[in-house]
């Protein structure tokens, strides 16, 4: 009998310390200070001053929707095109003199909280409750029929008005967006851009057109902030996960998780931290070097035996750069190679020289232009094209309008640039 308790009591003493050990064991573990990814920046509430973006945004409540197709300067011509201006004139009118009065002032402002300007959604990852603004978009579309029509009837300052305008509600747009939203500055920007080179005239690609086009800097500082708001989101959910887990399921109960270490914030917040400082620093030196889904992949297996359980099974299934999330990524990079291409362009025009391969590698490199994939100086080709994806390149897909090649760059099409 006495043997018998005193196995008993060195069970129950084991289990103890064994107990004691996977509950308390995390907290020595993890006792790296926590680094809690809201404190980078403060997020802050749209000021009730600002009416800019509603302002925008009931320019182009009344625009439909409208189809480019083929080349930008076909697209603009097109017979939907010039009805889509037909329809909608008065509009385009009352846009720009919106824009000449003080728009064009308040889009650019930048005031201390300018990063809030936008409203966005910091307590969820729904897209549906982010609005995407389409009707900012539409309005871009028509500033450029517009400016393309102004430019071909000889009224210059006109188009020039449009152009600059449907130019600064890219600029407006990559103002510490989420993710859709940077989205759709993207795609405001591309065509912007394609009509700077496709069809603005030459002689009007000024230094000072130019300067209104985001530098290297502001755009990876643009994806930057989307993924820091993406990290907002996920840090939201990691304050309470056991109530996230309970939204989701009801039953879920996590008896399981507690015995076995529970849930650990701080290791959970310096992973999420870790994560956006690992995105910002290979944004930094090449969208190539973004390692999509790597806590994905590199936590899942182990997840439920770790001292962290909650934690790291938190993080397979949140981590702030999905594989998912690569397109976006690429999307934005080829804005990124858009734009250096029109500093080319613009470069080369004040010298009064034609787009030549042998002066690109060069200019390029006195501008200090580098390709946003590898870092690298751009490539030219035998044929004289800038080469941002090998012609092989998936990536090619991704681009927003595959059906356009910007003159002189190898696009993410197979279709040669026109002359």
């Amino acid at each position: 009998m006495k043997a018998l308790l005193h196995n008993l009591l060195i069970f129950l003493v084991v289990s103890l310390v064994l107990g004691s050990a996977l509950r308390f064991w995390p907290y020595l573990v993890y006792h790296a200070p926590l680094q809690d990814v809201r404190t980078v920046n403060p997020v802050l509430p749209p000021s009730p001053d600002d009416t800019v973006f509603e302002e925008l945004r009931a320019l182009g409540s009344d625009l439909h929707d409208l189809k480019f197709s083929g080349t930008l300067d076909a697209a603009l011509r097109s017979e939907n095109a010039v009805g889509f201006l037909t329809d909608h004139f008065e509009q385009a009118q009352t846009a720009l003199a919106w824009y000449r009065a003080d728009g064009a002032q308040r889009l650019r402002e930048d005031a201390p909280t300018r990063f809030a300007r936008i409203p966005v959604l910091l307590v969820g990852v729904d897209p549906s409750n982010t609005p995407t603004a389409l009707e900012v978009f539409r309005l871009h579309r028509l500033l450029l029929i517009y400016a393309g029509q102004a430019f071909q009837n000889g009224q210059t300052e006109e188009g020039l008005d449009a152009f600059r305008f449907s130019l600064a509600l890219g600029d407006y747009l990559l103002q510490r967006p989420p993710l859709e939203r940077l989205y759709l500055a993207d795609v405001v920007l591309t065509e912007a851009l394609h009509f700077m080179t496709e069809v603005l005239p030459r002689e009007h690609l000024t230094e000072e057109l130019v300067a209104a086009v985001p530098s290297r800097a502001e755009l990876d500082g643009a994806l930057i902030d989307a993924y820091w708001l993406r990290a907002v989101v996920i840090a939201n959910f990691a304050d309470d996960p056991y109530k996230m887990y309970k939204a989701i399921n009801p039953n879920f109960n996590p008896w399981v998780f507690q015995i076995m270490g529970g849930y650990h914030r701080t290791h959970t917040m310096n992973m999420i931290d870790e994560d956006f400082l690992e995105f910002q620093a290979d944004v930094a030196g090449g969208i190539d070097q973004v390692r999509y889904g790597r806590r994905l992949l590199n936590t899942r297996p182990s997840h439920f035996f770790s001292f962290n359980p909650i934690g790291k099974k938190f993080m397979s299934v949140g981590a702030l750069v999905q594989p998912d999330a690569e397109e976006i990524v690429v999307r934005h990079g080829h804005v990124i190679a858009l734009a250096d291409m029109v500093r080319l362009h613009a470069a080369l025009a004040a010298q009064g020289a034609a787009w030549d391969g042998a002066l690109i590698e060069e200019t390029a490199a006195r501008l200090e232009l580098r390709d946003p994939f590898t870092n690298a100086p751009y490539r030219v080709n035998q044929q004289g094209l800038v080469e941002v994806f090998a012609p092989e390149d998936p990536r090619r897909q991704w681009t927003v309008q595959p059906a356009w090649i910007m003159r002189g760059m190898q696009g993410p099409a197979a279709a040669q640039p026109k002359s």
